[in-house]
């Protein structure tokens, strides 16, 4: 995302009052992993701004929480992302950069 279009997003956010400065803080890079079955376990890193991720909420609404996924963070560096992953013993799941953080 461009400068421009982060301080665009950021000034809206500043326009929602609470929920702006909720949502301010919850910006960074989140984990989503998936571990329904062996064949689809994986770990996707995602931005806040993605349209997949939305501040870690996601896309998809779950009648069960974490059925097939859970969304972890944020985490304010990439770095901090990796340690999370080891400090777990997730370095076996294969992990994959979603387009936004690219």
């Amino acid at each position: 995302m461009k400068t421009k279009q982060i301080q665009a997003l950021d000034n809206m956010l500043s326009s929602l009052g609470e929920v702006g400065d909720i949502l301010k803080k919850k910006r960074g890079y989140f984990i989503y992993y998936n571990e329904p079955t062996s064949s689809t376990r994986q770990i996707v890193i995602h931005s806040h701004i993605c349209g997949n991720c939305l501040f870690g909420a996601g896309k998809h609404k779950s009648v069960e929480t974490g059925k097939n996924g859970v969304w972890i963070g944020p985490f304010s560096t990439s770095k901090q992302v990796g340690k999370h992953i080891e400090k777990f013993n997730l370095t076996d799941v294969p992990i994959k950069n979603c387009n936004c953080t690219k």
